[in-house]
C-alpha cells in the first residue's frame, strides 16, 4: 500500500507543475531533457537542454538553481552544459511547448539570452556573472484572470515562443526561459521558479551586443513588486527583471536622421509637401501646402526727396489740371544762394509782381535776375512758397521791389 501511495503521490506530483517538453528551433523539432527518463538512460541522450532536477520549483533567490533549475542539494547542478546547440538565424521564431500547466499556477511568462565564449556554451558555467539580457516577456492582462501562462493550461496548446533578436551577433547563445507561479506569493517565500535553459547558435550578419545585463541569482529582489504579489487581487502586474532588450531601443539606440529644413523660398509660387523624419522610426510627416498663389508686385523706384535744409535748389511742379499744387521751394538760406550765384524770387525785373508756373507743361522754375541777385546781395528777400497749401505764386515784399526799381 506504501508503495502504490507513493507511485500516485509522484504521479499527482508530476501532473501539479510543468517544465520545457519539445521545443521548435530553426526548423527543427527537438526534445528536451527528460527529468524522469534521461538520468537512467544509458548512454545518456544528447540534448540541446542543460539538465534539471524535475518538474518542482526553486524558491531561493539566492541559490544558483534559479539559473537554470537545477538541484545543488540533490547533486543536479542547475547550469551543467549541455553537449549540443541548435542552430537558428537571428530573427527566427523559437516555440517552447510545456507539459500540461496547472490552473492554479498563474503568472508571469519571461526569457533570458546570454552571450556564451567563441568556442561554444558546452563547457561554460555563467556563475553570478551579469551576462543576461531580457527578450521576451508576458505578464497579466489588465486586472484580469488571463494571464502569460493560461494557454499553457489547455491540452493542445501551441507553446511559447521568443524571437531571436535580428541584430545579434553571430555565436554561441545560452537562454534561460521560466515561468512564476504567483499562487502564494503574496508574502516571501512563496512565489515558485520554474527555469530551464537550452544552448544556441545563432547565425546572421547582426553586430550588436546587448550591454544592459543581469545575472541570476542577482536579478531578483524580495521586495520586487513582481515577486511579492497577491494574484488574487484585480490589480495591475509588474513583471520583475530588466527592460526588454529590442534592436531598435533597447539596450542600443541608433542617432535619429537630421530633420530637414521645411522652409521654402519667398520667391517659390508655391510650397511643395515636406517629409520629415523625426526619430529613429521612420515616421513621414506630410506638411501639406497652404494653396495661396504669390505673384510678384513691381516695386517702384524710390525718388530722392531733397531736404530744403540741405539742397540748393527744388522744382516746383504745380499740376493745374489735377488741382494739385506742388511747390517745392529751394532753401531759404540766402547765404548758399549767394555762394552758387542761384535764387529764386516771385518778381520779373521789369516789376512784375508775381510769376506764374505753366500748368501745361507741368513745372518752371521761377529765376530771379541778375539785378535781383544784386538786391539780394545787398538785403535779404523774404520769399515764400507754401507747398502745403499748393500755391503756385512766389510773393516779394514791396520793399524789394522798390529796392529792384
Amino acid at each position: 500500500m506504501k508503495q502504490i501511495a507513493s507511485i500516485l503521490f509522484s504521479a499527482a506530483l508530476v501532473a501539479a507543475h510543468g517544465y520545457v517538453d519539445t521545443a521548435t528551433i530553426g526548423g527543427q523539432s527537438y526534445t528536451f531533457y527528460q527529468p524522469y527518463q534521461d538520468p537512467y538512460m544509458n548512454p545518456a541522450p544528447e540534448r540541446v537542454s542543460r539538465a534539471i532536477a524535475g518538474n518542482g520549483p526553486v524558491e531561493d533567490l539566492t541559490s544558483i538553481d534559479l539559473q537554470c533549475g537545477g538541484y545543488s542539494a540533490g547533486g543536479v547542478v542547475g547550469s551543467s552544459p549541455a553537449p549540443l546547440h541548435a542552430k537558428a538565424a537571428a530573427g527566427s521564431t523559437v516555440t517552447l511547448n510545456w507539459t500540461l500547466w496547472p490552473e492554479s499556477h498563474v503568472g508571469p511568462v519571461i526569457t533570458y539570452m546570454a552571450r556564451c565564449p567563441d568556442e561554444g556554451c558546452d563547457d561554460w558555467l555563467p556563475g553570478t556573472e551579469q551576462v543576461w539580457f531580457k527578450v521576451q516577456e508576458g505578464g497579466r492582462q489588465g486586472t484580469s484572470n488571463t494571464w502569460a501562462v493560461t494557454p499553457l493550461m489547455t491540452a493542445g496548446n501551441s507553446g511559447v515562443q521568443y524571437t531571436i533578436p535580428s541584430c545579434l551577433k553571430p555565436g554561441y547563445y545560452l537562454v534561460r526561459h521560466e515561468l512564476i507561479a504567483l499562487h502564494a506569493s503574496y508574502q516571501y517565500p512563496g512565489v515558485q521558479f520554474y527555469p530551464g535553459c537550452h544552448q544556441l547558435e545563432v547565425t546572421g550578419s547582426g553586430s550588436i551586443e546587448p550591454s544592459d545585463l543581469v545575472a541570476f541569482p542577482g536579478a531578483y529582489s524580495p521586495s520586487d513588486p513582481g515577486i511579492t504579489y497577491d494574484a488574487y487581487k484585480a490589480t495591475t502586474y509588474t513583471i520583475p527583471g530588466p527592460a526588454l532588450f529590442s534592436c531598435n531601443g533597447g539596450n542600443e539606440i541608433p542617432n535619429p536622421d537630421p530633420v530637414p529644413d521645411t522652409t521654402s523660398p519667398v520667391s517659390t509660387p508655391s510650397v511643395p509637401s515636406v517629409t520629415a523624419r523625426t526619430s529613429a522610426t521612420d515616421v513621414s510627416v506630410t506638411i501639406q501646402p497652404n494653396p495661396t498663389t504669390f505673384s510678384t508686385v513691381p516695386v517702384p523706384a524710390t525718388t530722392s526727396v531733397a531736404d530744403p535744409e540741405e539742397d540748393d535748389a527744388e522744382e516746383e511742379e504745380c499740376d493745374a489740371e489735377e488741382g494739385e499744387d506742388e511747390c517745392d521751394g529751394t532753401d531759404e538760406d540766402v547765404e548758399e544762394d549767394e555762394e552758387e550765384g542761384e535764387g529764386e524770387s516771385g518778381e520779373d525785373v521789369g516789376g512784375d509782381d508775381t510769376e506764374e508756373c505753366d500748368a501745361e507743361e507741368g513745372a518752371d522754375e521761377c529765376d530771379a535776375s541778375e539785378e535781383d541777385e544784386e538786391e539780394v546781395e545787398e538785403g535779404e528777400d523774404d520769399e515764400e512758397c507754401d507747398a502745403e497749401e499748393g500755391e503756385d505764386e512766389c510773393d516779394a515784399s514791396e520793399e524789394d521791389a522798390e529796392e529792384v526799381l
